[in-house]
């Protein structure tokens, strides 16, 4: 943990995570079957151009990510860029949020710097829609302006299978 939860851009990620049984809900399959009981894991390695990042005053920044930096308050929907990472990244179906549980970890050595950015959730179409939305415009040419500002050097999906399906393989 780097800094109370902050990445190397200096924001806190997570924030919205869900706790308690919020976050089984979130991270386990519910739905009957083989995979009952498992979660889905995404994986990505950016790397962040602080230079760039850096330049910008703070008030641009929060309006990338959508959050005030130093106290982590999040900016009212009405005051949102549409642009904001975590108007992006949001997930809804049919009124409903999908939500993910995110922990970014900071990583760094003397040629590059980033985040690696971890994720868990109960459907792989909540990283898929996920990833759509901040890599693609919208109608009005909006995308994640954070992507601005990174790179994304891997990136990977896995499926983490229930106990109970290991134990019919044992």
């Amino acid at each position: 943990v780097y800094l109370d939860d902050r990445d190397l851009i200096d924001f806190v990620d997570g924030t919205e995570n869900p706790a308690g049984t919020a976050r089984v809900d979130t991270v386990l399959v519910a739905a009957e079957g083989p995979d009952r009981g498992g979660s889905y894991l995404t994986v990505q390695k950016y790397t962040h151009r602080t230079t760039q990042w850096d330049a910008l005053a703070t008030h641009e920044q929060e309006g990338v990510i959508g959050r005030t930096k130093f106290d982590d308050i999040e900016i009212p929907d009405a005051d949102k860029q549409p642009f904001a990472h975590n108007v992006r990244s949001k997930v809804t179906i049919d009124g409903t949020e999908m939500k993910m549980y995110r922990q970014n970890r900071p990583f760094g050595n003397a040629l590059e710097r980033g985040t690696m950015f971890v994720g868990f959730c109960a459907s792989p179409s909540t990283i898929e829609k996920s990833l759509d939305r901040m890599i693609h415009a919208d109608e009005d040419g909006a995308y994640d302006h954070l992507l601005d500002f990174v790179d994304a050097v891997t990136g990977t999906n896995y499926f983490i299978p229930p106990q109970s399906l290991l134990d019919d393989y044992a």
